[in-house]
């Protein structure tokens, strides 16, 4: 069997992987009680009430111009093996530029509702990356662009799920915090497929600073208070992610094809 025969299937095998995984934690977390969003969420470490957190909304910049700086490479003739790879590109740093607006009249104003507008586009940007990876390491048929199309409305819906049952119940985000599971279990998946494209680690050094940044995030507070007030985690979150995607920006406008051994033999 070739490797372009066998890209097929070696992409529903990773859709049946992702499926299973979203499955199974799915009914995992059948098991736990729904997850309200903790007023305390809104309380970021550089945030002074009531002025405005001038930090937080200024170093959303970042998701600005990594957004535009990924639609300039785009735009530009970034290598793309087909054209639904080219269209999930575009959705992803077009969602990472709104998150970027969002993200700002959020820290501008923090509460559920505008958390909703931050969150909305984020979710688009997870949903769509990890799209991306699997499509870029497959041969995307038209059944399996089908399959990530669906995938695509897992995250917006996952959203939504949460602010209706935070407006008529008491809220759950366990759907909304898969989404964020799901960019730390699908590029390990993608990595065993073969490459299509050089400067691989290009990806790899995002996914490191994705990392990072959600680490600081975890210690928002802490970090503000070791800088002396200086910078807060929540500051160094944003500016690696948006990094982060920047990496992605400059991988796409670097690489070239691998031409598989069929391909060089065929010739």
């Amino acid at each position: 069997m070739t490797e372009t025969s066998a890209r097929p299937r070696l992409f529903c095998a990773t859709m049946l992987l992702v499926a299973a995984y979203v499955v199974g934690l799915l009914a995992a977390m059948l098991l736990w009680p729904a997850l309200p969003q903790d007023p305390a969420y809104h309380a970021f470490a550089s945030r002074t009430s009531p002025g405005i957190d001038l930090a937080n909304v200024l170093t959303n910049v970042t998701y600005l111009l990594a957004g535009s700086l990924g639609w300039i490479v785009i735009g530009r003739g970034a290598l793309f093996e087909s054209g639904f790879e080219r269209l999930l590109a575009r959705i992803f740093f077009a969602a990472l530029f709104a998150t970027g607006l969002g993200s700002a009249w959020y820290h501008h104003a923090p509460d559920n509702l505008s958390l909703f507008w931050d969150r909305l586009p984020l979710s688009v940007v997870l949903v769509s990356v990890t799209a991306l990876m699997i499509a870029e390491r497959t041969h995307v048929d038209r059944a399996g662009s089908a399959l990530v199309v669906v995938w695509l409305f897992v995250g917006p819906l996952a959203v939504i799920y949460w602010h209706l049952t935070e407006t008529f119940a008491t809220g759950d985000l366990r759907p909304y915090l898969a989404l964020h599971a799901m960019l730390i279990v699908v590029p390990p998946l993608a990595f065993l497929l073969p490459a299509r494209y050089t400067h691989t680690k290009g990806y790899l050094i995002a996914l490191t600073l994705y990392l990072f940044g959600y680490l600081g995030d975890r210690l928002d507070h802490q970090i503000y208070a070791l800088t002396g007030e200086f910078v807060s985690g929540h500051n160094i979150k944003h500016v690696a992610t948006g990094a982060a995607a920047a990496m992605v920006a400059w991988t796409m406008s670097k690489r070239q094809p691998i031409q598989s051994s069929a391909a060089v033999s065929g010739r």
